[in-house]
């Protein structure tokens, strides 16, 4: 991604990008995949959201704390990843725009309100 590269040191920056998101992307597809056969071998179902899948374990207490823990780790997760993988770039691109009122902090804070609430379709 050369909005994370853009400033390195080296003009082989990207390069270490190059075999860690093919492997990321197929071991997710994989992870997905496994996800997918568990759910028609327990509930007889093809379930590919693990959102969808929340509904299933409310046989007990315990399993019904686990999938609002499951839940709330999930939400974390995709909230830290898109602030940020957005929050830099976002910040570096305002402070081009206004670089006497906005530096890359700033711009990544505005980035923080206008992604949280105007952003979000």
């Amino acid at each position: 991604m050369s909005d994370f590269s853009r400033f390195s040191k080296r003009t082989r920056g990207q390069w270490a990008q190059s075999p860690t998101i093919p492997i990321l992307t197929a071991l997710f597809s994989v992870l997905g995949l496994a996800v997918v056969g568990a759910g028609r071998v327990l509930y007889n179902q093809d379930i590919s959201s693990l959102v969808a899948m929340l509904p299933y374990w409310h046989t007990t207490g315990g399993s019904r704390f686990l999938a609002f823990c499951c839940a709330c780790l999930w939400l974390l997760v995709q909230i830290s990843c898109d602030l940020s993988a957005n929050s830099g770039p976002f910040g570096h691109d305002t402070m081009a725009i206004r670089p006497r009122w906005l530096n890359v902090r700033r711009g990544s804070m505005l980035c923080l309100c206008l992604g949280t609430w105007a952003m979000v379709p």
